[in-house]
């Protein structure tokens, strides 16, 4: 009878490159083409009703929305690795911070051009998406564990924070000092983060695919600081090319900005943690999962927030107080609910998650 195989010798690519199974070059050339037609099959499709620049447009921004994270994730990540720290913490703020990058950047054109609709729906669209569509996916998918740690010290601060933010948007106006006071709340979360992970209570462990090598001298340092640099560019210029299409799809079919924010926008820089989510569950790295997805809300709420109110005060569409903030609550609450028993999200549990994430979807086209 053989023996089962240890989840480390199934996820990880050292041990698995010998046979041919991470992954061959074929299956490689083949994904990339499937990507290639099926791009092309959306704007081929979508240009009977929308213009074909603005489509090109969207897909080339998300392209490079994803890329860019892609980059940036692995780069900022080896970065961690050289510094020894955890997994948990890579998930809470450097990968968070990696895919909350899309965010950033397409609050701060949105701010620079005007459109403060566009950022806040993408934004409070954003943390909406990560737990009820990447959570949910992520669970359907592989159902995982979530992390002890996690639940009791990270999932209270992540609610606490979306109660703040939901009472500085009460005014309808979110001001440049509510944006800098949520700056240095997010410092002095990261500065508690890497205190307790300095005093070990949380756990020393790296993943193994980004395990530092050693003997790489100086090149182990300037090859993902390359990658964190070129990420940043792509998700420069991604940001722009989704803001100027989103605005015009907007436009043609008379859909208000902060719907297309809250749904296509949202989803699209979400798309980066639903990767990092989705492998990170397959490689049985459940730390990666919840960590990435609460870290993310609160760099969201406290970071991308507030760096663009701190640009330029950010008005509040009432349907947003009155609906969109609320669940966003509602589906932060929802994550250590789901996980209670068993101490892991299902797939009947991320079942329902993304099937109540549909519904609000649905309606709020409606409203």
């Amino acid at each position: 009878m053989t023996e089962p195989t240890s989840p480390d010798q199934v996820q990880s690519p050292e041990s698995s490159a010998g046979n041919g199974a991470w992954p061959p070059s074929q299956r490689v050339v083949r994904l990339a083409g499937a990507v290639t037609f099926g791009l092309g099959g959306i704007i081929a499709i979508g240009s009977l009703w929308v213009d074909t620049v603005s489509l090109i447009y969207l897909v080339i921004g998300f392209v490079l929305l994803l890329g860019g994270a892609e980059f940036l994730v692995r780069g900022a990540s080896t970065l961690a690795v050289r510094l020894g720290v955890g997994p948990l913490i890579v998930g809470l703020t450097v990968v968070a911070f990696g895919t909350s990058a899309p965010e950033l950047f397409v609050g701060i054109a949105a701010v620079i051009e005007g459109k403060s609709d566009f950022n806040v729906g993408n934004i409070v669209g954003s943390n909406i998406a990560n737990i009820g569509l990447i959570l949910g996916a992520t669970a359907v998918t592989c159902p995982f564990a979530c992390s002890g740690q996690a639940l009791r010290r990270e999932v209270p601060i992540m609610i606490f924070v979306t109660l703040l933010a939901i009472g500085a948007c009460y005014g309808g106006v979110l001001q440049r000092w509510e944006g800098l006071v949520g700056i240095a709340l997010l410092g002095l979360y990261l500065w508690r983060s890497f205190r307790l992970a300095r005093v070990g209570l949380y756990e020393p462990d790296m993943p193994d695919e980004i395990e530092a090598k050693p003997g790489m001298g100086a090149l182990a340092w300037v090859v993902p600081l390359v990658s964190i640099g070129g990420g940043l560019l792509a998700l420069i210029g991604g940001s722009n090319l989704l803001i100027t299409a989103g605005s015009d799809i907007a436009e043609r079919f008379h859909v208000p900005e902060i719907v297309i924010g809250l749904t296509i926008v949202a989803i699209g820089t979400s798309l980066p943690e639903l990767a990092t989510c989705v492998v990170a569950a397959l490689r049985n790295q459940p730390e990666i999962v919840v960590g990435n997805v609460i870290g993310s809300n609160l760099f969201n709420l406290l970071f991308v927030l507030g760096i663009t109110s701190a640009i330029r005060p950010i008005s509040i569409p009432p349907v947003t107080n009155a609906v969109d903030v609320w669940v966003m609550l509602g589906f932060a609450i929802a994550l250590p609910l789901v996980s209670v028993v068993g101490g892991r999200i299902t797939r009947v549990e991320g079942g329902i998650l993304l099937l109540a994430y549909l519904i609000y979807t649905g309606i709020r086209y409606t409203l």
